[in-house]
């Protein structure tokens, strides 16, 4: 193979691992440029919703405490609050009210981080339990029964059989 052979192979080649890199061209929101005007793929946004989640779980470990809102003990509707109070988002502060002022999830969305998830307080309970989605079928909440705010599998027996529904918050 000759000289120029070999690098007219090797353009070819580079051209071809080149456009092998990027899943899809970049949208236009994806794009910045920098101050010498070379372009960048920015990380995608993340949403308040996951931002909330990801502030919740700093709490595990905090106590449980009846009507709490503060770091120094969180019921589970204030601890919902605090998390996406953390973000910007103001939620009501009791789990009727939080409730009534998100959008009910339908069996054809899917769960992402934020979301909240509402539990009947027993099986027989019109009482009303929520914690904050954070992914791979887990939750984190406030619980009064087993020391406060820790992380829980929606596939649980427990949990299973108290699920009623999740719903988003606005923006989140």
């Amino acid at each position: 193979m000759t000289a120029a052979n070999s690098a007219g192979v090797l353009a070819a080649l580079a051209l071809l691992m080149g456009g092998c890199t990027l899943a899809r061209p970049p949208l236009e929101d994806d794009v910045t440029r920098t101050s010498r005007g070379t372009e960048v793929v920015a990380p995608a946004p993340v949403s308040p919703g996951a931002r909330a989640a990801r502030a919740a779980l700093e709490f595990v470990g905090t106590r449980y405490r009846f009507g709490g809102t503060l770091p120094s003990g969180f019921d589970c509707s204030g601890l919902v609050r605090h998390a996406y109070g953390m973000v910007g988002i103001d939620l009501p502060r009791d789990t009727r009210h939080q409730r009534s002022t998100t959008r009910l999830l339908t069996a054809t969305d899917r769960l992402r981080q934020g979301d909240l998830l509402f539990f009947r307080r027993g099986p027989h309970s019109a009482g009303l339990h929520v914690g904050l989605y954070i992914g791979a079928n887990r939750f984190v909440h406030a619980a009064f029964s087993r020391g406060g705010v820790r992380i829980d599998s929606l596939d649980a027996p427990y949990w299973r059989t108290t699920f009623l529904e999740s719903r988003r918050p606005p923006a989140g």
